[in-house]
């Protein structure tokens, strides 16, 4: 209990004036008594202890994951037929790819193939395959951009880019 509701904190670097300042409650809260974490766990504790009902991007992001399960069926009857099935050339299935609906691109499921197709691209050593694995990069970080915190997305174009 803090008088005024009002609870005092101290920075431990400088922010700048449009930085979001924030505070990790996890991985602790939320944290069964198996040492499972779930949304619906760390929304509850985090009412009864904090008084607030969480919207930080994590929960956000598992609620839309939850929503979505059809979409990653969708991305899964998608890859098949466009990566895995044979159907079209590398070059192609990078066009089918590029054009997929956004509930696709959204899906982990479709960013995770991406990527795992640009390595597979890359070790076939053809003329071609260096442009085409960078198509399918490109596309998996669009996936994740769709679906992931931008701190998240930036992180993964420096290690892209390093």
């Amino acid at each position: 209990d803090h008088p005024n509701n009002k609870i005092p904190f101290r920075a431990t670097k400088p922010i700048q004036a449009d930085e979001a300042i924030t505070i990790s409650y996890g991985p602790v809260v939320g944290v069964d008594d198996h040492g499972c974490s779930s949304l619906h766990h760390r929304k509850e504790e985090l009412l009864a202890s904090h008084g607030f009902h969480c919207q930080c991007t994590v929960c956000i992001t598992e609620e839309t994951t939850r929503i979505t399960s059809s979409d990653d069926f969708e991305a899964m009857q998608f890859i098949e037929r466009v990566i895995v099935g044979n159907n079209y050339t590398a070059s192609e299935a990078l066009q089918e790819a590029t054009n997929a609906p956004i509930n696709i691109l959204r899906s982990g499921m479709f960013g995770k193939a991406m990527t795992d197709t640009s390595l597979q691209v890359i070790a076939a050593c053809d003329d071609d395959s260096i442009e085409l694995a960078i198509g399918f990069q490109k596309l998996a970080l669009k996936s994740m951009e769709l679906r992931c915190p931008r701190d998240h997305v930036a992180i993964a174009y420096e290690l892209i880019r390093l």
